[in-house]
Formats: C-alpha cells, sequence, structure tokens
C-alpha cells in the first residue's frame, strides 16, 4: 500500500473524529438547555396550580362558611367573595392558556442558530 494513501486515510479519519467530538460537545449543549427549560416550566405549572388551588380552596371554604353560619353573616355578600374568586380562579386558567405560546415546530427549532 502506498505510504502517502495511508497518511490521506489517517488525516480524513482524524478530521472526521474531530467533527464527531464538535457534535458530541455541541449535543451534550443542547441537552443541558433542554433540560434547563423543562425544570423551568415544571416549576411555572407548579406555581400556576398552586395559585388556582389557593382560590379554589378558599372559594370553598368560604361556601362551607356561609351553610355552617345561620344569621351570623351575610350570606349573599359571602356568596358574591365566592363568585369573585371563582371568577378569579377561571380568569387566571384563561390569562395562561392565553399567553402560553404553542410549542415549537421541529423546523422552527432547526432555524435556530447554533450555540458555540
Amino acid at each position: 500500500m502506498d505510504f502517502h494513501f495511508e497518511r490521506k486515510v489517517l488525516e480524513s479519519l482524524a478530521r472526521i473524529e474531530s467533527a464527531l467530538q464538535a457534535q458530541t460537545k455541541e449535543i451534550g449543549t443542547i441537552m443541558l438547555d433542554i433540560s434547563g427549560l423543562q425544570q423551568a416550566v415544571a416549576n411555572e405549572t407548579t406555581v400556576d396550580q398552586s395559585v388556582q388551588a389557593l382560590i379554589t380552596g378558599l372559594a370553598n371554604q368560604i361556601t362551607t362558611l356561609i351553610a355552617q353560619s345561620g344569621d351570623t353573616v351575610d350570606p349573599t355578600a359571602l356568596a358574591a367573595l365566592v363568585s369573585t374568586m371563582q371568577q378569579n380562579a377561571s380568569a387566571l386558567t384563561a390569562a395562561v392558556s392565553a399567553n402560553t405560546p404553542a410549542a415549537p415546530t421541529s423546523a422552527a427549532l432547526k432555524a435556530l442558530p447554533k450555540q458555540q
């Protein structure tokens, strides 16, 4: 076998190996970025659900107090509070839904600039 040919093959293999190492590093960086995003979404979802549960829970507690209060409180005023809280919970849900962007398409993700 020709020494010049072998050297060319080894140089080509070295370039391929270098390119694969660079891609492996880039994939690792992308995976780190995605995991951070996944955690941020999970945290936000937890907060949104907690606020919604809090509002709903308070409205339920007021409803229970209305039933147990007899004539000691104004049931109309308490019922108005429950109604307002339920509307707030619905408004929160609608706002979160309306302001949550759709998941990006694979084409949009491919169009993003590569990180160095």
